[in-house]
């Protein structure tokens, strides 16, 4: 469930990249056109949702954290396979080299801990965690998603957005599932080392489907 990396170019600015082709886009995108058709099913999201949490756990297995991750980097692929993609910043972190959390333009994907500007710092297994908490809030609650547009949400802030809290009561009572509910608050504590692991957070994913 890793994007795969064909080849590269180092010779152009920016970087050239050849990877395999994801044809149905982002994840937030597929879920959102699927959803509209009148046999989908919840379970489909659920599955998809799991399929990119392997994905990360096999990059953290090879000691390698994302350290970018958010909605637009979870791709499907022509046959609905879920695929993580651009984690560039986490080789980074598997060289053991420090990273300017300025470096990331778009920080309302990043726990708060991250957030410090010009905070030298290594990514870590904990910061994707709270990121991958983000990515299932912006599938599970249409409301908030970091697609809607201005007229379909009353929040003050979405999914992805600097000030976006994933704990306030205004989030959590959209998510209509209470295993959901709690999924979600086990991966975006503010602390890391209260967040679920990422093994837990299968595990409680997994439990709940099969309760299901």
């Amino acid at each position: 469930n890793v994007l795969k990396l064909y080849g590269a170019s180092h010779c152009s600015r920016p970087a050239l990249l050849v990877c395999e082709d994801a044809a149905n886009g982002p994840l937030i995108n597929y879920l959102a056109r699927e959803s509209k058709s009148n046999t989908f099913d919840q379970s489909v999201m659920s599955g998809m949702f799991l399929q990119a949490a392997t994905g990360l756990k096999f990059l953290h297995e090879h000691k390698i954290v994302h350290g970018n991750l958010k909605s637009d980097n979870i791709l499907v692929t022509a046959d609905g396979t879920v695929k993580l993609a651009d984690f560039g910043l986490g080789v980074l972190a598997l060289q053991n080299q420090a990273i300017l959390d300025n470096t990331f333009e778009e920080l309302g994907w990043r726990a708060p801990d991250c957030q410090k500007k010009n905070a030298l710092r290594r990514p870590s297994f904990q910061d994707d965690i709270y990121s991958l908490g983000l990515c299932l809030i912006d599938v599970l609650v249409p409301e908030v998603s970091s697609i809607a547009d201005d007229s379909s949400t009353n929040a003050s802030k979405r999914v992805g957005e600097e000030g976006f809290d994933p704990l306030s009561s205004k989030v959590t009572s959209l998510i209509r599932d209470d295993k959901a509910r709690e999924l979600v608050a086990g991966m975006c504590q503010v602390e890391p080392k209260n967040r679920l692991l990422l093994r837990e957070a299968i595990d409680w994913k997994v439990a709940g489907e099969n309760k299901g």
